[in-house]
C-alpha cells in the first residue's frame, strides 16, 4: 500500500495496527464490521483526512522498502 501511497486500515491490538498508529499513514479499528462501517462513513464525510493520510505516507515510505530492510538486517548480521 505504502509503495502506491495508499492509507492503511488495520486492526487495532496488532503489529500491523501499531505501525500503522505511531506513523499516522492510516487508521486501526477493532476487529468488527460496525467499527469498519464507522470509519467508511466519515472518511466518505470528510475525505480530506485521506489526503493527510497519503502525505504522510509519502513523508516515510522511503525508510519502509525491502531495500531498506534488507540493508538493516545485513547491518545487524554483520556486527
Amino acid at each position: 500500500y505504502m509503495q502506491h501511497q495508499l492509507p492503511i486500515v488495520a486492526t487495532e491490538g496488532t503489529l500491523d495496527g501499531e505501525f500503522v498508529s505511531q506513523n499516522n499513514i492510516g487508521w486501526t479499528v477493532p476487529y468488527d464490521s460496525y467499527s469498519l462501517s464507522a470509519l467508511l462513513f466519515r472518511l466518505w464525510k470528510d475525505p480530506k483526512e485521506i489526503q493527510d493520510k497519503m502525505n504522510n505516507i509519502s513523508r516515510i515510505r522511503k525508510n519502509h522498502t525491502w531495500e531498506c530492510r534488507a540493508r538493516k538486517v545485513e547491518r545487524t548480521l554483520s556486527t
